[in-house]
Order: structure tokens, then C-alpha cells, then sequence
């Protein structure tokens, strides 16, 4: 099962006890929102680009 991961969702998405972690799809094609899913996501900003 999937749903698309955005900024303004993936915190919530990683919050469910048996999700471990998400594919972002069209989401990386816009540069201003990939970091904002890393950092949405608690990754904080040293999730990007690593």
C-alpha cells in the first residue's frame, strides 16, 4: 500500500508504528520540497543529502 509522501504529511506517515520509512516520488522533482519531507520527517536538515 502507498499514498504520496509531501512536506505537510510525512511526519505523520513515519508516525504509524509500522511504517519504517517512505518513497518520495514526484515530490524530489521539486527541489524546495524534498528537504522540507527530510526536515518534516525529523530527520532534521542533516537528513538531506545524505
Amino acid at each position: 500500500m502507498g499514498a504520496p509522501v509531501k512536506p505537510d504529511n510525512a511526519a505523520r506517515m513515519l508516525s504509524f508504528a509500522d511504517v519504517h520509512g517512505v518513497l518520495v516520488g514526484g515530490a524530489n522533482l521539486h527541489a524546495e520540497s524534498f528537504p522540507e519531507i527530510c526536515v518534516g520527517s525529523g530527520g532534521g536538515s542533516d537528513a538531506v543529502g545524505t
